[in-house]
């Protein structure tokens, strides 16, 4: 399914709620999905900065197979301290502490459950 070349017939990304912790960091909630003729993802993210003391970020995937009779969610919990993320990152990079996509990738994973769901 993921190796095919499915052309994206919609795509969409919307911020939810965004805040700035009074200059204290930042927390924002974003959806992006995608549809194509065989398929549609859907990811939710809360993304959460506390300068100084720690990132954490909660995802919830979708995944739509139009030809199954089911929906795959996974919900992801990852978290990292402050000072560990700017280490990984490198010092030379304070720029992407504000990427959610970027610092995703170097949080540690607390939790992870993925479940098939199906029509009663």
């Amino acid at each position: 399914m993921l190796q095919k070349p499915d052309p994206i017939l919609f795509y969409n990304e919307n911020t939810l709620f965004e805040d700035e912790l009074a200059d204290n960091g930042s927390s924002e909630i974003t959806i992006k999905t995608r549809v194509m003729p065989s398929c549609a993802f859907s990811l939710m993210r809360f993304f959460l900065r506390v300068d100084g003391i720690l990132f954490r970020i909660y995802e919830t995937r979708i995944f739509i197979d139009f030809t199954k009779n089911y929906v795959i969610r996974e919900f992801t919990h990852k978290e990292l301290s402050y000072n560990a993320v700017v280490e990984k990152l490198g010092e030379e990079n304070m720029s992407k502490v504000r990427d959610p996509q970027a610092v995703s990738e170097v949080l540690d994973v607390i939790s992870k459950k993925r479940e098939k769901i199906s029509p009663q």
